[in-house]
């Protein structure tokens, strides 16, 4: 038997097993989202997507959201449960600009503003949720986000089914924060 016949079968088992072999690998191996290391140890993608508590909001001029506010659409939340000064309007303009970068896949999300005091008025635009967080009244939705964490302000990614999927320390790094999303919604088909 020559040695030609003899690699034919073998041929024939890596065409075969072979993209098995690979599909079992890219499975089981972590990726380069999943497992990469991030620049910023503050801003990470969740080990594991946690429910947020479906709670209306209230909004401006005294109405209410429907309890599945944060469902549906990918969220991009600003949160804050502290006085800033005007420092959540630069923030919310940096993630505004982050958010019309997106392109075409900017209908796929929201833009939500939740903020503690009603003293701040957002006004002009009508694409931008508004919401009003009270620790005592909403106190299973801070406790979900992390009342800790509000106080210093703190911007959340929540999935279309209502899961907050990554967080990051206010005023973060605007392309890694666009990459991350646009990351995101490529590999999501949800949303």
């Amino acid at each position: 038997m020559s040695s030609r016949a003899l690699n034919v079968p073998i041929l024939i088992a890596v065409a075969c097993l072979g993209p098995l072999a690979l599909a079992i690998l890219a499975y089981y191996v972590p990726n380069d989202f999943t497992e990469r290391k991030l620049a910023n140890p503050e801003r990470a993608l969740l080990p594991e997507p946690q429910p947020l508590p479906q709670v209306a909001l209230r909004t401006q001029g005294g109405g209410t959201t429907g309890p599945d506010w944060a469902q549906y659409r990918w969220s991009l939340i600003y949160a804050r449960i502290t006085p800033c000064e005007g420092q959540c309007a630069s923030d919310l303009a940096r993630l505004t600009e982050v958010y019309l970068a997106l392109g075409r896949n900017r209908a796929r999300m929201q833009r939500v503003l939740l903020l503690s005091y009603e003293e701040f008025r957002m006004a002009g635009d009508p694409e931008l949720l508004v919401g009003y967080l009270d620790r005592d009244h909403d106190a299973e939705l801070v406790n979900a986000l992390g009342a800790e964490l509000l106080e210093q302000g703190r911007i959340f990614v929540v999935d279309p089914l209502g899961n907050l999927v990554m967080s990051y320390p206010p005023a973060p790094d605007q392309a890694l924060l666009l990459e991350d999303l646009e990351r995101l919604l490529d590999v999501s088909r949800i949303g």
